[in-house]
């Protein structure tokens, strides 16, 4: 949530755990905002466990379902990207090869591969290096050469480490996660811009 107080081309907006765990399946919601569109994203947060099986947070379900084909659900209805923000102190190799830092924390990973590689089908035990290593650390966005053109926005970004979030959308002439309009919550900038 500090990012939007500290940078003003980031809105924020937190879901009460009845949204979450009833309708939205995420945590909270990010709008990254470019002069000519905005890009929303879906985020459920994990605590990534060093040691152990992840599988059980991953598979969260409540009574009504399971969370990541909730997150999934609702994010592609909204028009948005489902991604997970997994907090670990581990030191990952990642998607994009670049090792971790002692200021990384958070890394980014898509709902929907982590839903192919460790929900559907059988059972599996998920250590922090499968989760990680579908990942992206979280400064990647600020300063990745996929997301330095500002007239682009981050979808050279999504496109280049989280194409199967991009997948599924029946309208092909609406890109997933982009929108013309601003959101309708928080106050966006007079002058929106992420680089």
């Amino acid at each position: 949530y500090d990012v939007s107080l500290n940078v003003p081309s980031v809105l924020y907006h937190s879901f009460t755990r009845h949204e979450e765990a009833r309708k939205t399946g995420a945590d909270w919601e990010w709008w990254f905002l470019f002069k000519k569109h905005s890009m929303r994203l879906r985020v459920q947060a994990k605590k990534v466990l060093a040691t152990g099986d992840n599988y059980p947070g991953l598979a969260h379900t409540n009574r009504y379902g399971l969370q990541i084909d909730m997150l999934r659900a609702n994010a592609k209805k909204a028009n948005a990207l489902a991604v997970y923000a997994l907090y670990s102190s581990e030191n990952p190799h990642t998607l994009c090869g670049r090792g971790s830092s002692e200021t990384d924390g958070v890394y980014l990973a898509g709902a929907n591969r982590l839903n192919t590689h460790f929900i559907v089908g059988t059972r599996q035990s998920v250590t922090a290096a499968d989760l990680l290593s579908r990942s992206v650390p979280l400064p990647c966005i600020a300063c990745c050469p996929y997301a330095r053109n500002p007239s682009d926005g981050l979808s050279p970004f999504f496109e280049a480490y989280f194409p199967s979030e991009l997948e599924e959308q029946e309208d092909r002439s609406i890109q997933r996660g982009i929108h013309s309009q601003l959101p309708t919550y928080g106050t966006p900038p007079a002058n929106p811009s992420i680089n």
